[in-house]
């Protein structure tokens, strides 16, 4: 049977890709509510959405792995399959909007990553005030050792 005669695996790769897209969009929202809970420094919200990522990307990858059962992992072979068993390009169309929101979702990730490393940054130097840095950097820097200022632990 040729792929183009195949309706039962373009109906299961539209699932597939369905149900990918639909985890990614969840997956969106759960950066967008980590983002906020980051802003508001809310660790109980923070907790939360770490445990939603975690559950979407294993729906991700389990929907990924399906996909590679179904079809392999050669990306253009891939869209060649979608093309010979959807030749009007709905599935096409499914595969392009699961691409742009891995993109999405990566750049939103990375995104949080760098309010992350900025707060982190910001209590180091917080704390290395209160141990008594001078709140100066050195010339890699990195806040300047303690020791080098007065302490206002100790005031």
């Amino acid at each position: 049977m040729s792929a183009a005669a195949d309706p039962a695996r373009a109906e299961a790769l539209a699932r597939i890709l369905d149900e990918t897209l639909a985890a990614l969009d969840a997956l969106a929202e759960t950066l967008a509510a980590e983002r906020r809970a980051l802003a508001r420094a809310d660790a109980a919200a923070i907790a939360e959405t770490a445990r939603r990522k975690a559950e979407l990307a294993d729906r991700i990858d389990r929907a990924e792995a399906r996909r590679r059962e179904a079809a392999g992992s050669d990306a253009e072979a891939f869209e060649a399959l979608l093309t010979r068993l959807d030749p009007a390009g709905g599935l096409g169309r499914r595969w392009a909007a699961v691409r742009e929101a891995v993109l999405r979702c990566r750049r939103d990730n990375e995104i949080n990553a760098r309010i992350v490393q900025a707060s982190s940054r910001r209590l180091e130097e917080a704390l290395a005030l209160l141990r008594g840095g001078d709140g100066t950097y050195g010339p890699d820097g990195a806040p300047a050792a303690a020791g080098t200022g007065s302490s206002i632990a100790k005031a």
